[in-house]
């Protein structure tokens, strides 16, 4: 709980927490008596209905009031175990306004914990302190909204025939006007709109795309490239969609100026949503939003701008106050209200059923904290974590320090000639521990001919390097370390081949195997440089050896 104060990178410009955030830090210097003790609990509030049935054809509501501690790190904060259920509302239709009836309890013990305090103790330091929490922001869908705050959300718009003859009454836009056959009356196909054959290819685009493990669902699933139609995506589907799909594969549809207006719309969601926000870019993107946005005026109907468009202007001025949208955003609720669903078993008293389930999974998680001899969500491996099998010796080398964690059956196999030549010369030419014996061997490449020093220095050295690290190796006693010394002797030709691994938390297989998964995580990046100038160099995984 003090991690925010004490561990927290604080970089100007750069926000990662909520803690870095302009609330945060205004508010500090507003209560500095509430600011002094870290364990203080600054909170959010989440609200939201939901369907504990599965099945909507009856109608049934019911709306879960859930706080957010905000001290804890980023790696936790956000986390199911750490949110609370404050109250469950028992009604069979949404609050509405009555909610404020229901909150009642909950302001008046956040207002108790906010000017009183309460005594609490403190197992790491093992002494009572006064705790006091702070409400900052709530966190909620348009429509409860409009519960919590007592404000209307609803926005007016005409539908698209109506806004059609509103542009044919002014003598805007011609080509978006109604046509006029006889007794028929038909809408012309829209600059921005795509024909059959075009939301086909569209969608045949779309079923390709694979994800990298754990990135998104299969949003293939959703596509139907014969109807060319694409229904039943989520709401993080169409986040994952505006962010990373649409300014990709729209690249050969509609016009140019269409294109750029809504690329530069996906790169400002894109930006906005990173998990690092730089303020400098946050101030550029706000002066780049009313520009995008009068561009797309210019192209869709004025149906099309109602209230959730318009929202895009203020979504900059709340992520410069609270800033990474990751803490204030309904996804992790919205995924946490689905566990509340699976915990309905007696369809006659859901309220009691999710009551009960979360009171008993609150007793579990709390005892589990507690139990370090057995495996637990709190201590278990990670699902992508390149340490689990892990008991060979530790190279002193660090070429060979990375932990890699190997996945499928293992395949022993020879190397050709030629690509057990290339490997070797990497790993030398990256190993730091023998820099100073391939400065030695190229100087001396240098002083017989200036001519094709790097092929010959790179031909020459595993011999050289070789005969040279064996007559160190050989004195008594030895001047290199034994694990040099198995390195100058060359590697094996025999190595075991995988088709999957997992390396700093991120799986990677081959792509082979891409081709049998609906995910895809064989493409690689490698930092490197040409000509004394950094350049970054794309490939595929063939194999993982």
């Amino acid at each position: 709980m003090r991690w925010h104060v004490e561990e927290r990178v604080d970089e100007p410009n750069f926000m990662r927490h909520p803690a870095d955030s302009r609330v945060w830090k205004d508010f500090d210097n507003k209560y500095e008596a509430f600011a002094q003790d870290p364990r203080n609990v600054r909170l959010a509030l989440a609200s939201d209905g939901f369907n504990p049935f599965n099945n909507m054809s009856k109608p049934y509501s019911k709306w879960p009031v859930l706080l957010v501690p905000y001290n804890l790190p980023t790696w936790s904060c956000m986390k199911d175990p750490y949110l609370m259920m404050s109250c469950l509302i028992p009604r069979p239709k949404a609050p509405r306004n009555d909610i404020d009836v229901f909150l009642r309890p909950l302001i008046d013990e956040l207002r108790e914990l906010w000017e009183d305090g309460i005594q609490t103790y403190d197992a790491y330091k093992g002494e009572m302190f006064l705790l006091r929490a702070a409400l900052l922001w709530t966190i909620n869908d348009f429509p409860a909204y409009a519960n919590l705050s007592g404000w209307s959300t609803k926005g007016k718009s005409k539908g698209t025939v109506n806004a059609r003859r509103d542009l044919e009454d002014l003598g805007l836009r011609k080509e978006l006007h109604l046509q006029h056959h006889g007794n028929h009356t038909y809408m012309s196909l829209a600059c921005y709109m795509l024909n059959v054959i075009e939301r086909r290819s569209f969608c045949a685009r779309m079923a390709e795309v694979k994800f990298p493990d754990g990135f998104a669902s299969n949003i293939t699933q959703c596509v139907n490239v014969n109807e060319g139609k694409i229904m039943g995506m989520k709401s993080h589907d169409c986040h994952i969609f505006m962010r990373y799909l649409l300014s990709v594969i729209i690249g050969g549809y509609l016009r140019p100026y269409i294109r750029g207006a809504l690329i530069k719309l996906c790169s400002f969601f894109k930006e906005l949503c990173s998990r690092t926000l730089d303020t400098r870019v946050l101030e550029q993107l706000q002066a780049n939003i009313p520009i995008i946005l009068c561009k797309l005026e210019m192209i869709f109907l004025p149906a099309f701008f109602d209230i959730m468009v318009h929202l895009a202007i203020h979504l900059l001025n709340e992520a410069l106050l609270a800033g990474p949208v990751q803490y204030r955003w309904m996804y992790p609720f919205e995924r946490y209200l689905g566990k509340f669903k699976r915990y309905v078993r007696n369809r006659a008293r859901p309220e009691g059923s999710i009551a009960e389930a979360y009171v008993h999974v609150e007793y579990l998680t709390f005892c589990s904290m507690y139990l370090n001899d057995i495996e637990t969500r709190h201590n278990r491996e990670e699902r992508n974590s390149d340490t689990i099998g892990q008991t060979s010796r530790e190279s002193s080398l660090s070429i060979f320090s990375q932990k890699v964690r190997p996945l499928g059956a293992a395949r022993v196999e020879k190397l050709p000639d030629a690509l057990l030549a290339k490997a070797e010369w990497y790993v030398l030419n990256n190993c730091v521990e023998i820099e100073d014996y391939i400065d030695e061997h190229y100087n001396k490449m240098k002083e017989e001919d200036l001519s094709n020093i790097e092929r010959r220095h790179q031909s020459q050295f595993l011999m050289w390097f070789r005969t040279r690290i064996a007559q160190l190796h050989a004195k008594i006693p030895p001047e290199v370390i034994d694990d040099i010394y198995a390195l100058a002797c060359g590697p094996y030709p025999l190595v075991t081949s995988y088709s999957g691994c997992i390396m700093h938390g991120i799986r990677f297989h081959t792509k082979e195997l891409k081709g049998r998964r609906h995910t895809q995580n064989s493409g690689v990046v490698v930092h490197g440089d040409h000509q004394g100038l950094p350049v970054d160099f794309y490939g595929v995984l063939q194999d993982i050896i």
